[in-house]
């Protein structure tokens, strides 16, 4: 019976019917044998393609996309995005792995394509040699992560069976030919890719009656749920939106593109960028700890600093925390430590999507590898200063985003597109932060290989948490600041950070890259993220330095911190006690605590482990050993007594 023949823009939904053989656990072995090897994917690794490289003497990959494009700035995003994707992560290999690829790619035994509308969410591995055949298709994507056995994926497979070969190569060779666009090897080579480089583009100009891109209508789609790619992509049609507004309408689902039209699409998107009209390229940061390759938004950045540079950054962070003994008050000493405890938090950040993801994996206890740092308390702490000086020791410059797109959608959107580079909100205030963050802290469930940490600055005092906040996110708090009154302490003090950040540069987090690539090289990822990270601080700190460390220097771990992370509560409940004993009602193993008016605010924010059932509208009941030992006092009148001598005399 002769098969269907469909068109790639066929809409149609296909059933294969087949009968179950065996199964068994994936091995890369099942590569084995085979010379040729095709894949139609819409995501892939480097590292994997470089493996595969090395086995067959022909590798092809098709890259599809998993959203809706629906219209010519989105096909242009799309293509232009995959084109980022390889040259990035292409430069990332050391020279030899580099080599390799590029001569495969000179010689055509590797070529990739790009879907020129017609949208394919296939995944399909079809493998090849005189001898035998083998078909594989299912849910899992061309990468090590999705082939490692550690993610949900399902593959079938049909061996040596040749009406699934006709079938499935059938269908991949309709793909590849009538609807893709190869990506020319130079452009595989560049730094940055331009929309002169992208194939639709270079393909239009080259071809003589032009070529017919598939289009499709747009759907609803939920943003919550795009990956990077998705939101990445239409950050990059919605630009290409604004310089082509009128051109190539589709018509049904069809847009004819010749080389004219290229031509004017390359021209108009250059004359919006040189206008400044363009949208501003997100900062992003990307590392491969394989090849031990950092990017920031493109660029490599170099891991061998001079000695004398990271000396003097060292000398710089110095003298900057020693600044807080100069006109602040209250508890200097546990704010340079508290201080620099965020220090080691911040540097390891970009690095966290790591820990999470292998201690989601490995089931371990994901609460100490928090993603969002909280850094609240009085105002004019210096809270603000601390992340622009620390970010302009770590890229150069400081990022922050203004607090209007402290929304959940954006948040969402930034964790998929900024990939490592952490993303820095200042001065949020309460109910932004219970709309828009809650959602995000709580999602535990979030996998992707690279995805940002997130700082937030708060300055209100009012700023309360529940404990699932709290045991959630880094939560640093601080009492000590620059009274309002020292105008003359605030004028010196801000005329010494604008020099020191002046000093700096990035060879110091040049240093502290390099030591964390070469310990994740030859150690597994660490179950404490703040000693790792502290110990390689300080070691560059004892180096660089010619003098003793200073107190605040030091080593640190995740029980350091978390013993100080409710420090806000502690302070709340002491004053509480403090101010109006009368209010607490003390018994053997409970305590009673009546207070005035709406106690639902200060119920939220008591740990829930001291927290006893029976609590109502005015009244809390509190576990009397779990709240002696949380808030490290006994409620005897002896310990009231030492406080107030004279009101108990």
């Amino acid at each position: 019976m002769p098969q269907p023949h469909h068109s790639p823009d066929d809409n149609s939904l296909e059933i294969v019917f087949s009968r179950f053989e065996r199964h068994t656990s994936f091995s890369p072995e099942i590569f084995t044998g085979f010379s040729s090897l095709r894949v139609l994917t819409y995501t892939a690794s480097i590292p994997m393609i470089v493996d595969m490289l090395n086995q067959f003497e022909t590798v092809e990959c098709v890259f599809g996309f998993e959203g809706v494009l629906a219209g010519l700035s989105h096909i242009l995003a799309s293509q232009r995005f995959i084109c980022e994707e390889l040259t990035t992560a292409i430069q990332g290999l050391e020279d030899q792995r580099k080599r390799k690829i590029l001569e495969y790619i000179h010689l055509g035994k590797a070529r990739f394509f790009v879907m020129r509308g017609a949208i394919s969410h296939s995944k399909l591995y079809l493998l090849e040699s005189p001898t035998k055949r083998l078909v594989i298709t299912g849910s899992a994507n061309w990468s090590k992560r999705a082939f490692s056995g550690k993610q949900s994926e399902e593959l079938v497979a049909f061996e040596n069976d040749d009406k699934a070969w006709a079938y499935f190569e059938r269908r991949y060779r309709q793909i590849r030919e009538r609807a893709t666009l190869d990506i020319a090897s130079p452009t595989l080579v560049k730094e940055v890719v331009r929309i002169e480089d992208v194939p639709l583009i270079q393909h239009a100009q080259e071809a003589k009656e032009g070529l017919t891109v598939f289009v499709h209508s747009p759907s609803a789609q939920n943003v919550l749920s795009l990956p990077r790619v998705l939101h990445t992509v239409e950050r990059l049609s919605d630009e290409y939106k604004h310089a082509l507004p009128s051109l190539a309408q589709p018509k049904n689902g069809r847009i004819q593109f010749n080389a004219p039209l290229a031509d004017k699409v390359v021209q108009l998107v250059k004359s919006r960028k040189q206008k400044g009209q363009e949208g501003e390229e997100p900062t992003w940061l990307s590392i491969n700890k394989e090849t031990r390759n950092v990017f920031l938004t493109g660029q490599a950045i170099p891991l061998a600093p001079e000695w004398s540079a990271v000396e003097s950054d060292v000398q710089c962070l110095i003298e900057y925390f020693e600044n807080f003994r100069q006109g602040f008050v209250g508890d200097i000493a546990q704010h340079q430590r508290d201080y620099f405890l965020f220090l080691c938090w911040f540097y390891c950040s970009p690095f966290v999507c790591d820990f999470r993801n292998d201690a989601t994996i490995q089931h371990n206890f994901l609460f100490d590898f928090p993603q969002f740092a909280v850094l609240y308390g009085k105002s004019n702490c210096g809270k603000s200063k601390l992340v622009e000086t620390l970010m302009k020791s770590m890229f150069g410059h400081y990022t922050c985003m203004d607090k209007v797109h402290f929304t959940r959608t954006n948040l969402q959107a930034l964790r998929d597109i900024r990939r490592r580079f952490p993303v820095v909100f200042d001065d949020i205030d309460k109910k932004r932060f219970t709309d828009h963050a809650t959602e995000l802290i709580k999602d535990e469930g979030y996998l992707r290989t690279e995805y940002p940490a997130f700082i937030l600055s708060m300055n209100a005092e009012d700023h309360s948490f529940s404990t699932e906040i709290y045991k959630r996110c880094l939560m640093i708090y601080t009492r000590a600041s620059l009274p309002g009154y020292n105008v003359a302490a605030a004028r010196s003090l801000h005329k010494s950070v604008t020099a020191i950040q002046n000093r700096l540069t990035t060879a110091l987090y040049h240093e502290y890259l390099r030591r964390m690539l070469d310990r994740l090289a030859i150690k597994p990822l660490p179950s404490d993220m703040l000693h790792y990270s502290s110990e390689i601080v300080t070691n560059i700190f004892t180096q660089a330095s010619s003098s003793p460390l200073p107190h605040w220097c030091r080593t640190l771990t995740i029980d350091d911190y978390q013993g100080r992370a409710y420090d806000k509560i502690r302070t709340e409940l002491k004053q509480l006690y403090l101010s109006n004993p009368s209010i607490w009602k003390i018994g053997r193993s409970e305590i009673v605590l009546l207070v005035p008016g709406n106690s639902r605010e200060l119920h939220r924010i008591i740990p829930d482990w001291i927290l006893k059932e029976g609590s109502k509208a005015g009244t809390i009941i509190l576990d009397r050993p779990q709240l002696e030992s949380f808030l490290q006092m006994s409620f005897r009148r002896a310990w009231l007594q030492r406080f107030f001598p004279k009101n108990n005399a």
